[in-house]
């Protein structure tokens, strides 16, 4: 877990988070604990609520994404594959280019 840029309360009493570790987590307000993670490409910056309950996020990526628990507009084309592309990419290449320039401290 990293900063919280971004925190949100839910018509359905679920708080929504968001921050620099790329993670938007849903929270049982009565317990405290983590009910879903969803990891996003990038840092997210906000977080907000449609009139539908749709979960929108903005992130650094400068894009906007809507996540839904209804399955009739959930979406299973391209965008998704995008999405499920960048995260994936995100995970595997970002984390590690960071120690790429890195100085060399070995002397």
């Amino acid at each position: 877990m990293g900063f919280v840029f971004a925190i949100r309360t839910l018509v359905t009493g679920e708080i929504v988070s968001g921050g620099d570790d790329c993670t938007l987590r849903i929270w049982n307000p009565a317990d405290g604990k983590s009910k879903q993670s969803i990891q996003m490409p990038r840092t997210i910056w906000a977080i907000n609520q449609n009139s539908l309950g749709d979960i929108i996020v903005g992130t650094e990526d400068y894009k906007i994404r809507t996540f839904t628990r209804d399955p009739a507009r959930a979406d299973n084309g391209e965008e998704l594959k995008t999405y499920e592309n960048e995260v994936s990419s995100k995970v595997n290449s970002t984390d590690l280019a960071q120690f790429e320039k890195a100085p060399d401290i070995s002397e």
